[in-house]
């Protein structure tokens, strides 16, 4: 039987946990207030540690801006062609230009956020967040004076596989779904 010991006292997300956790590393006692704040430790260290994070914020934010863009475009088209109309005295048919112009300009953002949609998928955000939770767990897990902490090993598994996909997915991955909403 072989032991792996990995030397490293940082405490997962950040080392503003330190005291309390070697106090109480279940949290029982401390994690009533601290909750919303650790969620928001460990998604920023997982945010810096997953590259694509930046790129999906970048995506969303643009996709805001277009979707701006294409209400005052309309607005712009309905209230040109109206005054167009009123001091020409024309039709629509005659406002054919500006009508052309405004609807490329509604339809060439459509390929930007088009390109982000399938870019998304290259970035591997979920993938990398996870991989970041479980490579922490595991290396927690392997320090020898840290693995005596954990309840049992099927604890231990349960983590390390359900528990990081209900996290990242019910977690991480709303965290930008609440930035492109607001």
């Amino acid at each position: 039987l072989a032991s792996v010991k990995i030397l490293d006292d940082d405490v997962f997300p950040s080392n503003k946990y330190r005291e309390k956790l070697t106090k109480d590393p279940s949290c029982v006692s401390w994690k009533n207030g601290e909750s919303f704040t650790m969620l928001r430790s460990w998604a920023g260290y997982t945010f810096r540690h997953t590259p694509g994070s930046r790129w999906i914020l970048f995506a969303d934010q643009v996709d805001n801006m277009i979707s701006v863009s294409e209400v005052v475009i309309m607005r712009l088209l309905v209230n040109e062609v109206q005054m167009s109309t009123e001091k020409i005295g024309g039709t629509l048919q005659e406002n054919k230009m500006w009508i052309v112009i405004f609807g490329l300009l509604v339809t060439l953002p459509f390929a930007i956020t088009h390109w982000f949609k399938y870019r998304r998928t290259k970035w591997k955000v979920t993938g990398g967040a996870r991989k970041v939770l479980q490579e922490n767990l595991l290396r927690k897990y392997l320090n020898q004076s840290e693995a005596r902490r954990f309840a049992s090993r099927s604890d231990f598994l349960e983590a390390f596989g359900p528990d990081v996909k209900d996290l990242i997915s019910n977690g991480y991955s709303k965290f930008f779904a609440t930035a492109k909403a607001g």
